[in-house]
């Protein structure tokens, strides 16, 4: 399946299971994680991560955090973090050479 078309379709299928079933129904909390891993597939791993991140939360709420489910989530949840990293390297954590010797940190570093 094309990833922005199955992200549609869960996008689509979210709000009629929150509707019909519930917000914290097994069925729809499977709908926000197929959701949620669509999106990341289209392209946007970090909003995967950030809807993964909310529903991580519901799950160990309503299904224990030893739930099978649970488990899954945390572990897609792993995985688009770790590609939102790639997908956008975070900034500050690790400086060029050149930057860091010309920021002024080098004068208060005192090695490894």
């Amino acid at each position: 399946m094309e990833p922005a078309a199955a992200r549609n379709q869960f996008a689509a299928l979210l709000p009629i299971r929150e509707r019909v079933l519930g917000p914290e129904h097994p069925d729809t909390l499977d709908a926000r994680r197929c959701l949620a891993y669509w999106i990341g597939e289209a392209g946007d791993p970090a909003a995967a991560r950030d809807q993964l991140t909310a529903l991580l939360a519901i799950r160990e709420r309503v299904l224990g955090a030893g739930h099978p489910d649970t488990l899954d989530t945390r572990h897609i949840l792993a995985y688009w973090t770790r590609m939102a990293r790639q997908h956008d390297p975070p900034t500050g954590h690790l400086l060029p050479a050149a930057t860091f010797w010309a920021s002024g940190y080098a004068a208060s570093w005192t090695g490894p």
